[in-house]
């Protein structure tokens, strides 16, 4: 007989995620990085990542 496993089924990775929430771990991790940093260091970093991630690169 195979045992029971409490909590398998609430695996992230086998279901989408509920509506919102990537937005808002995109803000948290946002304020966070301003927090961090400072509002500038912050915009410069976010907009490395975005052209980084248009042009495909992976770091």
């Amino acid at each position: 007989m195979t045992p029971i496993i409490r909590g398998a089924s609430m695996r992230t990775d086998d279901r989408d995620p509920p509506d919102g929430l990537r937005e808002y771990e995109a803000q948290v991790a946002i304020r966070n990085l301003i927090q961090q940093d400072g509002i500038e260091a912050a915009r410069e970093k976010i907009a490395f990542y975005l052209i980084d991630e248009a042009k495909g690169e992976r770091h």
